[in-house]
C-alpha cells in the first residue's frame, strides 16, 4: 500500500517528451531529485518548535538591555542576554520534549573521539587556509579587539549553550524528519545566523564552516564536536575583528572575497576529512538518525 501510495504521489501527469525536450527533462529530474520529503511529521515538528522557540526568546530578550558604560558593557550585554536567552528556550524545548514530542532525542556518545578530532581537524584546516588567504593577498586580516578579548571564556559556554540547542537536538531532530541533506542545510542555517546574533555582527563568511561542522556531526553521529568547534569559533570570532583594507569606506568586496575564500576553505577541509586518517565522512553512515 505504501508503495503504491508513493508512486502516486511521485508520478508526473505531463512528463517530457522524447528528445526534442532533454533539457526540461534534466530539469524536471533536478527538482524530483532535491524536493523535500517529510520523512517523520514529528521529528520535524519538534526541530521547527524548537527553533522557533529559541528564535522566539532571543528576540524577546533584544528589548531587554542593561545599562551600559562602553563598548565592553555593550558586547558583554549582547553575551549575557544572549547566553540567557538560550538556556532558557533550552530549558522550555527539553519540557517540549518530555511532555509534547511522542519521539526523545537521542544523544549518542559512541563516536565522540571520532567526532571531536574530526570537527577541529576541518576547523583547523578552515582557519589556516582561511587566514592564509587573506595574508598573502592583502584582502583581509584579523585584528585583536582589546574591549572584547576578556570576553572570550563567556563567549565560549554561550557557544556551549547555543551548540546543545542548535544541534544535539534541533539537528538530529530535522536529519530525522526531512533528511539528511535538507536537515543540515537548515540547521547550518540556524546555527550560523546564532553567531550573528552574539557577535553583533553579519560574519556572513561563516556559513560555510558552520555548514563543515553540522554535516561532520550527522556523518560521525555524534554532535560533541560540532558543539566543541563551533564553541572556540565563536569564542575566536567574538575576540578578533577581520578587517578589510580593500574599497576605504566599505568593506563590502572584502567581506565577498572573504566569502568566497570561506567557500573554498570549508571544500578543502571536507576533502581532507573524507580522505584524511580519521574518514570521519567516508563511512559513517547516511544519516545521525
Amino acid at each position: 500500500m505504501n508503495r503504491k501510495l508513493i508512486a502516486v504521489l511521485e508520478y508526473c501527469p505531463h512528463p517530457p517528451p522524447g528528445a526534442d525536450h532533454k533539457l526540461d527533462a534534466r530539469v524536471y529530474s533536478a527538482g524530483n531529485r532535491f524536493s523535500i520529503q517529510v520523512r517523520d511529521f514529528q521529528s520535524t515538528l519538534d526541530g521547527i518548535i524548537a527553533y522557533a522557540i529559541l528564535f522566539s526568546v532571543l528576540f524577546l530578550s533584544s528589548f531587554a538591555s542593561l545599562p551600559t558604560g562602553g563598548l565592553a558593557e555593550a558586547y558583554r550585554d549582547s553575551l549575557l542576554r544572549t547566553g540567557a536567552a538560550t538556556s532558557l528556550a533550552l530549558a522550555a524545548i527539553l519540557i517540549y520534549a518530555n511532555f509534547g514530542a511522542r519521539n526523545l532525542p537521542e544523544f549518542r556518545l559512541a563516536s565522540v573521539r571520532k567526532s571531536l578530532l574530526s570537527s577541529l581537524l576541518g576547523l583547523l584546516v578552515w582557519t589556516a587556509f582561511w587566514l592564509v588567504f587573506g595574508e598573502l593577498t592583502g584582502t583581509y586580516h584579523l585584528v585583536l579587539e582589546s574591549a572584547r578579548a576578556s570576553l572570550a571564556p563567556l563567549a565560549l559556554c554561550v557557544g556551549l549553550v547555543d551548540g546543545l540547542v542548535a544541534y544535539a537536538y534541533c539537528t538530529e531532530r530535522l536529519v530525522t524528519g526531512v533528511g539528511s541533506t535538507v536537515g543540515v542545510l537548515l540547521s547550518s542555517l540556524f546555527g550560523w545566523l546564532l553567531f550573528v546574533a552574539v557577535s553583533v555582527d553579519f560574519a556572513f563568511y561563516l556559513l560555510p564552516v558552520v555548514l563543515l561542522l553540522v554535516y561532520t556531526g550527522v556523518r560521525t553521529k555524534s554532535y560533541f564536536g560540532p558543539i566543541v568547534a563551533t564553541s572556540l569559533l565563536m569564542a575566536f570570532f567574538y575576540v578578533y575583528f577581520a578587517v578589510s583594507p580593500w574599497v576605504p569606506g566599505t568593506r563590502q568586496t572584502g567581506y565577498w572575497l572573504m566569502t568566497i575564500a570561506s567557500v573554498v576553505s570549508a571544500f578543502l577541509a571536507g576533502l581532507i576529512l573524507t580522505k584524511g586518517p580519521f574518514g570521519a565522512v567516508s563511512y559513517a553512515g547516511d544519516s545521525a538518525i
